[in-house]
């Protein structure tokens, strides 16, 4: 979700709107910025000027990068203020870049028949389902895999009624309750689930 609000330098830019929820699970929102371009070359083009030419900026990614160190990458790209992501705090706009970057290695790692910068096994994409979600465009089935994990009708649509759902589940097992199915409960549910269900969903884990 986001309305374009102006052209800048880098191209027109606009807002994304996400939300968070409070102790209380009360919802809020919040807004941030991004650019927006014609086509990838220009989006790319402006990535390589940012990050690789303007102030020594190059040094906060390339070190990190030249050693496949992924998560000082993702870091080390926020911290060039280019970077702004999605989330609350920084840790969590580092984490969800970072899970991106993750997957995108994953995915031309397989394609390629190479390993990951550690060396291990190319992970399978780990699926993060929002509302909205819904398996007549998903493989696999994972809406409802997850639906099912979370004790509702596996229609396949993920809806408010999965949303509140996934959010009772996540406080269950002492999580944010935000509603957002991602690697955090992959990580929890893997304890208690198996077989098909548990493949739906995929799943990216990190290096011990």
């Amino acid at each position: 979700m986001g309305a374009i609000t102006g052209i800048g330098p880098g191209g027109q830019f606009f807002v994304a709107r996400d939300s968070y929820p409070d102790k209380n699970g009360k919802n809020h929102w919040y807004e941030t910025k991004f650019r927006k371009y014609p086509n990838p070359a220009d989006g790319w083009a402006d990535l390589a000027h940012v990050v690789y030419r303007i102030g020594g900026r190059d040094k906060l990614v390339l070190p990190p990068a030249s050693k496949g160190d992924t998560l000082g990458f993702s870091s080390g790209m926020f911290d060039t203020k280019y970077y702004l992501g999605y989330g609350k705090s920084r840790d969590e706009r580092i984490a969800h870049h970072h899970l991106a970057v993750m997957n995108a290695i994953a995915a031309m790692a397989r394609e390629l028949g190479e390993p990951m910068p550690d060396g291990s096994e190319p992970p399978r994409v780990v699926r993060v389902l929002r509302i909205g979600a819904n398996d007549a465009t998903l493989e696999g089935s994972p809406v409802a895999a997850l639906q099912r994990i979370v004790g509702v009708h596996d229609d396949g649509v993920f809806g408010e009624t999965t949303r509140a759902a996934v959010e009772a589940w996540q406080e269950k097992h002492h999580l944010k309750p935000d509603g957002v199915w991602g690697p955090v409960a992959y990580d929890v549910v893997r304890t208690e689930v198996t077989g098909e269900d548990l493949d739906a969903l995929f799943g990216y884990e990190p290096a011990a």
